[in-house]
């Protein structure tokens, strides 16, 4: 990210693993005034203080839907390992 910033980028599409160690590079961004727009994950700084948007499923939401059809699936009688 900070290559990128130093490179003159206008904007940031950024898809963390997580939000450790990204602060330094948010702050350099938003120094800049350089929009960054997280896919995937959602940082532990708040949108519109170090990045503009996020841009990603609710993953509770999605779980409880894959657990529903799950339970269609297998007629509610099953082991179920999840890897």
């Amino acid at each position: 990210i900070q290559d990128m910033i130093s490179q003159g980028a206008q904007a940031l599409i950024v898809a963390p693993l997580n939000s450790d160690g990204l602060e330094p590079a948010l702050q350099a961004a938003k120094a800049k005034k350089i929009p960054v727009i997280t896919v995937d994950r959602l940082l532990s700084s708040g949108a519109c203080d170090t990045y503009v948007s996020f841009l990603g499923s609710n993953f509770v939401q999605q779980g409880k839907r894959a657990a529903d059809q799950l339970i269609d699936g297998t007629g509610g009688k099953g082991n179920v390992a999840i890897l």
